[in-house]
């Protein structure tokens, strides 16, 4: 089971008896890294009732994990998916959703955790505790279902048949046959940025620190190094958190060195792609040996810039490395 599963119907329910308070969930949720989005959001939930619980804000943070980590995985999954194929996966989304929301449904309803009372006025935190960590925690799961799928359509628009794709009003109506709330919790992000590489001017470079530097604003800069991140590790290049992996961009000193699990052609290879396409500047002279200072070698050798500007790249590395730099543009629709 994933954790969205667990919460529902496994281990993770939030209205099983717990005696476990903030001293225990405090440390978990401290615990629990973020996982970054690899790709700009159509929407945004705007749950805007106060976490007022460790144990709220660490069911939130694993809530918001599987959602971004599963639309991480589709999208870079479906890069370049037909469009039968992206229609499947739709049906399967609208599926999927249709079942967890009548799901929460029937637990808010059975136990009365209706959102309507965590919104009083006249509110009292401290009475009912649990009860009102459940009230929150499902009701938050049934906002993040609907921006998951909202994500998901967005992101496919032009390939799903307009006839059946869904927005809040659908949601609540068609799935769980009730009036939406006034205020869904759920906004849609207006202007979506689609940012040509050559629109942005080149930034200013800080020759102190010897990295690259992404030509790209800073929404669509941390969508493109997220993608990267996510393509890379998943094609097996790298096993490096993305917090180590983004410091090669953004003028942070490194703090150590990662291994490159590939051929030195296809690291070649992959920086060249990037100087190609106009991503990356960087100090006159130092394209190889900025890269050199991060990567060791596959069998965790030093590497120098003339070992890397000299290496050959050969077709498979070619082969492997177009679909990452290809994923990481993806992110910029």
């Amino acid at each position: 089971m994933n954790n969205i599963e667990e919460i529902l119907t496994g281990s993770l329910r939030p209205y099983v008896t717990d005696t476990r308070g903030n001293d225990y969930y405090e440390p978990e949720y401290l615990a629990l890294d973020e996982i970054p989005a690899a790709f700009i959001n159509h929407y945004n939930i705007a749950f805007d009732l106060p976490k007022f619980t460790s144990k709220i804000k660490y069911y939130c943070r694993l809530i918001d994990n599987a959602i971004i980590s599963k639309l991480n995985n589709d999208f870079y999954e479906m890069t370049r998916a037909s469009n039968p194929r992206v229609a499947y996966r739709y049906k399967k989304a609208t599926e999927d959703l249709r079942k967890n929301l009548r799901v929460i449904k029937s637990i808010i309803e059975s136990n009365g955790f209706e959102l309507s009372q965590l919104e009083s006025d006249h509110i009292d935190y401290k009475v009912d505790v649990a009860h009102k960590e459940s009230t929150y925690i499902l009701n938050y799961l049934m906002v993040s279902l609907m921006y998951q799928h909202l994500e998901f359509q967005a992101h496919f628009k032009d390939e799903i048949d307009p006839l059946k794709q869904m927005n809040i009003t659908s949601y609540y109506v068609e799935i769980l046959g009730v009036n939406p709330p006034r205020n869904t919790r759920i906004h849609e992000i207006e202007n979506i940025p689609t940012i040509p590489v050559k629109a942005h001017k080149k930034p200013v470079e800080n020759k102190a620190l010897k990295t690259y530097m992404i030509k790209l604003g800073k929404d669509a800069q941390s969508s493109f190094l997220v993608a990267l991140h996510v393509a890379l590790e998943k094609a097996g290049f790298i096993n490096c958190g993305y917090s180590d992996f983004k410091r090669l961009f953004s003028c942070v000193k490194f703090d150590k060195k990662h291994k490159w699990l590939n051929s030195n052609g296809s690291l070649r290879y992959f920086i060249m792609q990037l100087d190609e396409k106009g991503i990356i500047s960087y100090p006159t002279n130092q394209k190889w040996e900025i890269v050199s200072n991060f990567f060791l070698s596959k069998q965790g050798f030093l590497l120098t810039g003339k070992q890397l500007k000299d290496s050959k790249t050969s077709t498979n590395d070619k082969k492997l490395i177009d679909p990452v730099i290809q994923a990481a543009f993806d992110a910029l629709k």
